[in-house]
C-alpha cells in the first residue's frame, strides 16, 4: 500500500510536469484580494510536522528538489527573499493530489459506400486514469492565513522518462509561480 503512494506521488509529479505546452494542463491562481502583498519580504518552507499531510513528501527527491527551488526562484523574482532567522513573513507549502478518472468516448462507426454514407456501429469506450494536481500555498505567517494558492493539473504519466518528469515539473511550477503577486 505505501509503495503504492509512492508511486501516485512520483505520478502526480509527473502529471504536473507534463504541463509544459500539454492542452490538457491547466494552472489556477488565486491571491486574497485584501492581502497587500507588498508588506511581505520573506519567506521559508513549513516545516513538514506542521504542514498538512502529505505536503512536502515527494519519494523522488530530485524531482522534490526541483519544485522546491522553482517556488523559491519564482518567489526570489516578484521580490521576496528567504528568512535567515526567526519567523518569516510568509510560510510555503505544497501539496500533491491524485484522483482517478474516466472518460467515455463514443468513436463513429460511419463508412462510406458508392451512393453515400450509412451509419454503422457505435463503440463505446471507456478510458481510466489518473489526474494529479501540484498545489502550492503561501500562508500568511503572523495571521496564520492563506493569502495565495497556486494550482498545476494534469493527466498523469508515469511511464515517462525522469528527465521529461523532471522538465516538466519545472516548467509546472513555473507556470504556478508566474502569478504570484510582486512586492
Amino acid at each position: 500500500m505505501h509503495a503504492l503512494t509512492a508511486l501516485r506521488a512520483a505520478a502526480v509529479v509527473a502529471l504536473v510536469l507534463a504541463a509544459g505546452g500539454c492542452s490538457r494542463f491547466s494552472v489556477q491562481a488565486d491571491a486574497d484580494p485584501n492581502v497587500d502583498f507588498a508588506r511581505f519580504a520573506t519567506f521559508a518552507w513549513m516545516p513538514p510536522d506542521e504542514a498538512p499531510p502529505m505536503d512536502q513528501r515527494l519519494q523522488d527527491r530530485a524531482i522534490e528538489r526541483r519544485v522546491q527551488s522553482g517556488v523559491e526562484a519564482g518567489l526570489r523574482a516578484r521580490g521576496y527573499q528567504p528568512a535567515t532567522g526567526g519567523t518569516p513573513d510568509l510560510w510555503v507549502t505544497y501539496r500533491l493530489i491524485s484522483e482517478s478518472r474516466s472518460s467515455r468516448g463514443i468513436p463513429a462507426g460511419y463508412g462510406g459506400y458508392q451512393l453515400g454514407w450509412w451509419a454503422g456501429g457505435r463503440i463505446q469506450r471507456t478510458e481510466n486514469y489518473e489526474r494529479g494536481t501540484l498545489i502550492v500555498d503561501v500562508i500568511d505567517a503572523k495571521d496564520d492565513e492563506l493569502v495565495w494558492r497556486g494550482s498545476a493539473s494534469a493527466r498523469l504519466l508515469p511511464h515517462i522518462s525522469f528527465e521529461k518528469r523532471a522538465k516538466r515539473a519545472t516548467e509546472a511550477v513555473e507556470k504556478i509561480m508566474a502569478d504570484f503577486p510582486a512586492r
